[in-house]
């Protein structure tokens, strides 16, 4: 049986652009997170993903929202 992977990246700097474009590919990004909120909402934008904060992540039980 095939388990899917939901994941939010916390951190875009240089590595981070990187890994979220993989993670994009392979369908498994959820969310977007940077300390730099402009970075943050471009990379949400950019993967059509919503835009949550921090504590806001942790809290989300349900990935996919």
């Amino acid at each position: 049986m095939k388990r899917e992977l939901n994941i939010a990246l916390i951190g875009c700097g240089n590595w981070g652009k990187n890994i979220a474009r993989n993670l994009h590919q392979m369908g498994s990004l959820t969310h977007i997170y940077d300390s730099n909120v402009k970075l943050s909402e471009k990379l949400s934008y950019y993967y059509s993903l919503p835009t949550l904060e921090l504590n806001k992540i942790f809290e989300n039980h349900n990935p996919l929202v």
